[in-house]
């Protein structure tokens, strides 16, 4: 029997004695990997002394600048090659690593997640040791650090392709336009069927919410009963369950291949079909693990009744990814590893989940189901993403030549034990970690770990969950340990980077209090704009759309704490007791009150020309919140005030205006001024240290 995500499973263990072949040793391991240390023991690295503090002017530590801008762009073909619920875009990562690091040393990302500092490591000449608890994570990052090489790639998916032709050729079958001729669908559309919660009328959501013509269809936000007339939001109608207890799905339109495209309604074969499909399972093997009980699992049991990872596809795509998931194993490893790279790059698409209109895909970080779904065709989907993989491993041999598995090693382990990393062997450590309850990892990997026959170990899983009884106390324990234990690893003089922010106070004094434990000198805080929100920082209340990048350097002596100068007592802390001769100091000891002086201030600074600008025509309250908490933090001090909280404060100073003044004066008088600014502030352009 599988065990139950609540249980501790140990790393890298395939339930139910079945685990896919994901072990490639020395490279990468599903499980602690035991050569992480060789790495580093093999590399011909100076220890030197401490690096000085960056810019050409030594500065004291806690002089810290808070504007710096970050800037990496998620619309690179390479950071799109494979879906993941959280990156930092590879580009942001490259400019940090050159700064802090020299060609050939060893940069550690104890939180890898896809693996994208490695790909920065990788593109800058570096070393790089990546560890993530996930084994999905471990198994995706391996993927992209040692694709196959382009040709082998093409030879090898048209060969996997070719093996499943005959099953993908009868499952997308569809009638023709010609009446005896038949084609293969591009993608069909699903909807949701409710009832009118007064006449009790049942209707498809797709005949009564889509409107517009064809390259300009809408979702209606109100939609009107076809029985009683009635106009209705979507949340006030009500489900229509099927005997099997899930919310009823019908196909509602398919879409047939040619320019432009042809978009016909469902045939009554095409339904017959599918209900022989729903009738029988599927010949190939494909899981059947239950659903936890999570944030994120809670979404789809109670909107849809699903209780099973095989219910999150339809009966056709199912079988598809069976079919050619059970082809891979007519390959050896190494091919088999690399195609099923990208089966996994659109397994997520390939679900119930990716939404209509414009192919949106999955809502990122959830696992959302839609009321209007594309079901696309999955062979059709891999080709492209083979084509799309060959290009990128092209740019990676070209860009990064030589063997990864000689300057590479991926750990499927807990960033509390880097078992086998020696004391003070590390240059450089970047990572971007858990933020606390955004993102439930164990949970949103559930749909690809349940094919790969392994399972994240939740017991050490880093994040906030109320419904799995992981609370903050936990967590920050968890922090706590991952950042001493990168602490302990890195060498004296050197940095560490960690990508923060959260919308809740009581999380950034969580995290305050683990990077405190450390004892590492704050040196720089800049902000990441990572130029596309995700749905969470979009639509949020108190959303954050600028991740926080703090960095840290170790002192030369092991004993030296972060303890900036104006850095209080953790019994202490209290939002009055920074410095008196801080430009930021507080106007009084009420947090409110401290964010008030500080809107002031920032304003006072711009006029003076030495405040760190925000990017143009971005003064809005999250830029501000960024700021201000990293002015927080700059001075020593717990974050206090929740994004949504400060954001009342800059409303109610916006609003605070003298009566003659307009909102576009109070505005400016309250705010300060946008200026573009460099990725770094102007004094460190084009700085590198090693």
């Amino acid at each position: 029997m599988r065990p139950g995500l609540g249980e501790a499973v140990p790393e890298g263990l395939g339930h139910e004695g079945r685990r896919w072949r994901l072990d490639a040793p020395p490279f990468s391991t599903c499980g602690p990997n035991p050569a992480l240390g060789d790495l580093v023991a093999g590399a011909d690295l100076p220890t030197g002394p401490a690096l000085p503090p960056m810019g050409p002017a030594a500065r004291a530590p806690q002089a810290v600048r808070a504007g710096g801008l970050v800037s990496g762009g998620k619309n690179d073909p390479l950071y799109m090659l494979h879906p993941y619920h959280t990156k930092v875009p590879h580009q942001a990562i490259a400019q940090l690593i050159e700064r802090h690091t020299q060609p050939g040393q060893v940069v550690l990302d104890p939180f890898c997640g896809s693996g994208m500092t490695g790909v920065a490591a990788r593109l800058t000449g570096r070393r790089a040791i990546l560890v993530d608890l996930s084994p999905a994570a471990t198994f995706i990052a391996a993927g992209y650090l040692n694709p196959l090489p382009p040709e082998t790639l093409r030879q090898a998916g048209r060969a996997w392709l070719e093996a499943a032709r005959p099953e993908l050729a009868r499952l997308y079958r569809t009638p023709d336009d010609e009446p005896g001729q038949w084609t293969e669908l591009e993608y069909t559309v699903w909807s949701d069927r409710f009832r009118c919660p007064h006449c009790r009328t049942a209707f498809l959501f797709w005949d009564v919410a889509v409107g517009g013509g064809p390259g300009e269809r809408r979702v209606r936000r109100t939609v009107r009963c076809p029985g009683c007339g009635r106009a209705l939001t979507k949340q006030a109608l009500e489900r229509v369950w099927g005997p099997d207890g899930l919310a009823v799905q019908e196909p509602v339109e398919r879409c047939l291949p040619g320019r432009p495209q042809r978009l016909r309604p469902v045939t009554p074969s095409d339904r017959a079909w599918l209900a022989a499909l729903a009738e029988t399972p599927p010949a190939d093997w494909y899981p059947t693990d239950p659903l936890p009980e999570g944030l994120s699992a809670n979404q789809p049991q109670r909107s849809h009744g699903l209780t099973r990872i095989d219910q999150f596809y339809t009966p056709r795509n199912l079988r598809a990814l069976a079919r050619l998931w059970a082809a891979l194993n007519d390959f050896p490893d190494p091919l088999a590893r690399g195609l099923a790279f990208h089966w996994t790059a659109v397994a997520r698409n390939a679900s119930r989940m990716n939404r209509w209109p414009r192919r949106r895909g999955p809502l990122s970080g959830t696992l959302y189901l839609p009321s209007l779904a594309y079901e696309i065709h999955v062979g059709r989907a891999l080709a492209r993403h083979l084509r799309k993989g060959m290009a990128a491993s092209a740019f990676l041999h070209q860009q990064a030549p030589g063997d990864p598995q000689e300057a590479l090693r991926i750990g499927t382990q807990s960033a509390t034990r880097l078992a086998g990393v020696p004391d003070a062997s590390v240059d450089y450590v970047f990572t971007d970690p858990p933020f606390g309850d955004n993102l439930m990892y164990s949970e949103l990997n559930l749909l690809w770990e349940a094919w790969l026959g392994v399972r994240t170990d939740p017991s050490q899983e880093a994040v906030v969950d109320p419904v799995g009884g992981r609370d903050l106390e936990r967590y920050q324990a968890l922090m706590t340990a991952a950042f001493q234990e990168a602490a302990r690893v890195l060498k004296p003089g050197r940095a560490m980077t960690v990508v923060f922010h959260h919308a809740r106070a009581e999380v950034w004094q969580a995290v305050q209090e683990a990077l405190r434990a450390a004892r590492l000198d704050l040196e720089e805080v800049q902000a990441l704009d990572k130029r596309q929100g995700s749905f969470k920082q979009l639509t949020s209340a108190g959303a954050v759309r600028y991740d926080l990048v703090l960095t840290f350097r170790k002192g030369a002596s092991p004993a030296r704490a972060w303890k900036p100068a104006s850095l209080p007592e953790p019994s202490r802390f209290s939002a009055g007791s920074a410095r008196a001769n801080s430009p930021l100091a507080p106007a009084g000891p009420d947090p409110e009150g401290w964010a008030r002086a500080f809107l002031a201030r920032l304003r006072d600074h711009q006029e003076k020309g030495d405040h760190p600008q925000a990017p143009a025509g971005e003064l809005d309250p999250a830029w501000l919140y960024t700021q201000y908490v990293a002015a927080r933090i700059r001075e020593g001090l717990p974050v206090e005030l929740d994004a949504a909280r400060f954001y009342q404060v800059v409303r109610e100073a916006r609003g605070a205006a003298a009566p003659e003044e307009g909102p576009d004066e109070a505005r400016k008088r309250a705010l300060p001024r946008p200026a573009r600014p460099t990725p770094f502030p102007p004094e460190r352009d084009g700085s590198q240290h090693s």
